[in-house]
């Protein structure tokens, strides 16, 4: 009975190292990808199109604000055993599409 139980413990134990181990091998990606050095780029009163078009990819999130101004954000995250790295930039338009300036960005990690 103690050997069977045994067993059943190492199968256990093995199993869940292999889960361990195979959660940290893959990468995590959250958001998408966008190139942060283009936000050099960006200048006061280009249109919504204008800064995704520079930025590469639609933004991750919107949020208006009551007097019709409104944010959007760019968020990149990726994880992964050898490197991680988080991109970030959120940008203030006014209510007649045109940026008003950039409101905050961070930039952490390698580039990959």
């Amino acid at each position: 009975m103690k050997k069977e139980q045994a067993t059943k413990t190492l199968v256990l134990l093995i199993l869940m190292l292999l889960l361990f181990l195979t959660s940290c091998a893959k990468d995590m990606l959250v958001g998408d990808y966008y190139k942060h050095e283009n936000t050099e780029q960006l200048t006061k009163d280009m249109t919504e199109q204008e800064v995704i078009s520079i930025l590469g990819t639609e933004p991750s999130d919107r949020t208006v604000m009551g007097n019709g101004n409104y944010f959007l954000q760019w968020q990149y995250f990726h994880n992964s055993l050898s490197k991680s790295a988080h991109r970030h930039v959120a940008i203030l338009f006014s209510s007649d599409n045109k940026m008003i300036k950039i409101a905050g960005i961070t930039k952490s990690g390698k580039e990959f």
